[in-house]
């Protein structure tokens, strides 16, 4: 007789995040793909993605030397202080005054200039309660939510006025949350040059070469 196994725990796997799918065209053709898309699986179901510009530190402190009156030149020297970004990350100013923040030792020079006056006190405060807010709402570059059922029914959506265009409300991080799924829908400077070289080369009566083989 065979042997009996009892299963006596399941392992779980966390799977991470759900995949974006990422889709090179050429740039000319690229809203031929959105409106296709739209077309095919339906205009509830497909949105843009609304991406937030928020409010950085150098933005936030030069706000509060305008609502302060303080003279543009002083405001610079203090902005001018905030240390430079490592690897593309923004200091902010909660990083300033964090001692476990990379920028912390960098934003010594920042931290004593605040401590030599009220006034230094006052502006960086009001600037800490507005760093970080969102400034202003624009659409991401080329991703696109695209669901098997209506996205008005899911997530909140608006209208982008400029020109009617569907916008989640929420970023793509929160949609990928919910399950939906990201699309990226690229218009590719690359794309074109390829295009273009083979319809140069078909044009001067010459076979181009196997698009696999450009690929590869």
């Amino acid at each position: 007789m065979g042997t009996t196994r009892t299963i006596t725990s399941i392992e779980t796997v966390d799977p991470g995040s759900n995949p974006d799918v990422d889709s090179d065209f050429a740039k000319a053709i690229r809203d031929d793909v959105l409106r296709h898309v739209t077309e095919e699986y339906g205009k509830r179901n497909i949105a843009n993605i609304i991406t937030f510009d928020t409010i950085a530190a150098k933005s936030a402190i030069r706000s509060m030397g305008t609502i302060y009156h303080v003279p543009q030149p002083t405001v610079n020297k203090l902005v001018s202080l905030i240390p430079a970004p490592i690897d593309n990350i923004q200091c902010t100013l909660e990083d300033i005054y964090d001692p476990d923040s990379d920028f912390f030792e960098a934003a010594a020079e920042f931290r004593t200039m605040v401590a030599s006056g009220q006034e230094w006190k006052t502006l960086v405060e009001g600037a800490r309660h507005i760093a970080g807010r969102v400034r202003s709402t624009g659409m991401h570059a080329c991703g696109v939510i695209m669901s098997s059922q209506p996205l008005d029914e899911v997530i909140p959506l608006q209208v982008r006025q400029r020109d009617r265009r569907v916008m989640t409300q929420w970023t793509y991080h929160d949609c990928e949350d919910l399950g939906l799924i990201k699309m990226d829908f690229l218009g590719l400077d690359t794309v074109d040059i390829i295009q273009n070289t083979v319809e140069n080369i078909m044009r001067g009566g010459k076979t181009p070469p196997n698009m696999i083989d450009i690929i590869h």
